[in-house]
């Protein structure tokens, strides 16, 4: 899956990003102190300290939630056990960097992922990943699904299997922190900032860095929608003047389809998108699920926006490219 269109909107917007990160209420106290005593652990290859310093930052971080409802990490024996077992070959990868990566060690990254136990739950993409982002800091981002998983697939839905989540996860460092990494703009930012490190204390690699501006990019579109909800109905209407035209975009197209329509449900065969919409839908819309998904949130998902501006919303759908389809169903209905 190619995740072109968020990472123009990452680098488009670092700047701004950064400083809605720090602006806005950062978690300091322990989130801080134990995820850079963790970073500082693994550096020196203490192995027991490591294991419970990103123990108590994973739980610091809110992975862990008292009562019955809630995330729940796994007991500390099995979790420090885990990481006991992968440890020969975090110390492997430790030193490398994302261009060094042979097969071999991709398949080692793999076997690091599937030998961790962190979270009680049958998902593991992002407690996992949280754990490898601080024993390898330079390979691997943090993954959540408020922030990341939104910004790249629309929701933050993850499925129950190991393999899959593997798969996810390689696919998001290769099609979108890999390539942010190796942009000019992000370096020439990065090293900027890195100067700045007594005052921008979460920089604590160009992997958290990016996780850091993908909060600030989302708080920063969240912000953008309030203040534009706000707007009286007057100011949204399109203007003769250039300055006045909203930017279209070209799944304006699916929204003027629905709007036409007459009926309560509408069906689109995947087929039918180059005659109907002028466009072959993206290989995304006939492999994930996510592509579909209703969320209020459209800041970088315009084609979501598209059929709720019409008044509709996702009813259903098969994937697949050949026999692919989406019902769409209004939203008063």
């Amino acid at each position: 899956m190619s995740f072109s269109d968020q990472r123009k909107i990452i680098l488009s917007s670092l700047d701004r990003a950064h400083d809605v990160f720090y602006l806005e209420p950062v978690f300091d106290g322990p989130s801080l102190h134990f995820h850079l005593r963790a970073l500082e652990a693994v550096r020196e290859q203490k192995l027991e300290a490591f294991s419970e310093l990103v123990y108590a930052t994973l739980v610091s971080w809110g992975m862990h939630r008292m009562g019955r409802s809630g995330s729940k990490m796994t007991e500390f024996g099995v979790f420090a056990n885990s990481i006991r077992t992968v440890w020969p070959k975090i110390l492997r990868l430790q030193g490398m960097v994302p261009h060094d990566l042979r097969q071999t060690d991709w398949e080692d990254l793999r076997e690091i992922f599937k030998g961790l136990s962190c979270m009680a739950s049958g998902t593991s993409l992002v407690g996992n990943s949280k754990v490898m982002a601080h024993a390898l800091p330079n390979l691997v981002a943090p993954i959540d699904r408020r922030y990341t998983l939104m910004l790249l697939f629309g929701n933050g839905s993850i499925v129950n299997n190991i393999d899959a989540e593997w798969e996810t996860l390689k696919e998001i460092h290769q099609g979108f922190f890999y390539p942010i990494l190796d942009s000019g703009e992000f370096k020439n930012k990065y090293s900027e900032w890195c100067r700045q490190a007594g005052k921008f204390r979460w920089d604590s690699s160009p992997l958290k860095v990016i996780d850091n501006l993908i909060i600030g990019t989302l708080r920063l579109g969240t912000a953008r929608q309030a203040r534009s909800n706000r707007r009286p109905t007057a100011s949204n209407a399109s203007s003769t003047g250039a300055a006045g035209r909203e930017k279209r975009s070209k799944y304006d197209t699916l929204r003027d389809f629905l709007k036409k329509r007459s009926e309560t449900e509408v069906t689109l065969l995947f087929s039918q998108a180059p005659e109907i919409l002028g466009f072959a839908l993206p290989a995304s819309a006939t492999k994930y699920q996510a592509f579909w998904a209703n969320q209020s949130n459209t800041t970088v998902r315009p084609w979501a926006k598209a059929w709720q501006d019409a008044g509709f919303r996702v009813e259903s759908y098969r994937l697949g490219e050949k026999d692919g389809w989406v019902r769409f169903k209004r939203g008063d209905a």
